[in-house]
């Protein structure tokens, strides 16, 4: 009988399975990491996200200007009423 002394076959599977092309697959997807393209396109893609946000962000912010503008109207209106509600019953 042949005794083949392979012992170093297993740490040498290990390692491939751990460090290879194979290994670096599932780390990926046991700890949830996503690969990052990082091509001329998703540059630009990221680019256009980043400007539609900050539209966004704009137009949030003249609603909220606008609404405090409205809130002001409303309170100015609501203290005249109520003085005005004061000065009958005097």
């Amino acid at each position: 009988m042949i005794v083949v002394h392979a012992w170093w076959l297993v740490p040498l599977l290990l390692m491939l399975f751990f460090w290879g092309p194979l290994g670096r697959r599932r780390r990926h997807e046991w700890y949830g990491a996503r690969r990052v393209d990082r091509g001329p396109g998703s540059v630009r893609e990221l680019d256009e996200a980043v400007r539609a946000r900050l539209a966004l962000v704009d137009q949030l912010e003249a609603r909220v200007a606008e609404l405090e503008n409205r809130l002001d109207f409303a309170e100015r209106l609501l203290a005249g009423r109520q003085a005005e509600t004061q000065r009958a019953y005097e």
